[in-house]
């Protein structure tokens, strides 16, 4: 006989409202998740993130076509909180310069404190 393994009812638990959440660190992150407002220059000389004055600000030199300068905002945000790209995804903004991304893994407060330097 083979030995059963997952949960009582035979299947595996896949479900539940914390079921694939997980951290940059693979630790369940549990409800840590924040919505960072972000101001997007694209066609710049130079890719950083800068937090100053309370405005999360992000240079990147993709064109704004087909998403590319977004998708290189979010790389770069990823990159500066220290998180896989797969933790971020843009919520709001796609064809405006004002974005919203959404966080995985960290609470606003800890997000900013991290772009602060």
């Amino acid at each position: 006989h083979a030995r059963r393994t997952g949960t009582p009812h035979g299947g595996n638990d896949l479900g539940g409202p914390k079921a694939g959440v997980m951290g940059a660190s693979g630790v369940d992150s549990g409800d840590r998740s924040c919505v960072l407002e972000v101001r997007v220059t694209p066609n710049a000389r130079r890719n950083d993130v800068r937090y100053e004055d309370g405005t999360i600000r992000i240079r990147v030199g993709a064109a704004p076509e087909d998403g590319r300068a977004t998708e290189a905002a979010r790389r770069s945000l990823a990159k500066a909180l220290g998180l896989r790209r797969t933790a971020i995804a843009l919520k709001a903004g796609a064809t405006s310069r004002t974005k919203q991304f959404r966080v995985d893994g960290l609470d606003e407060a800890t997000a900013r404190q991290r772009l602060a330097g």
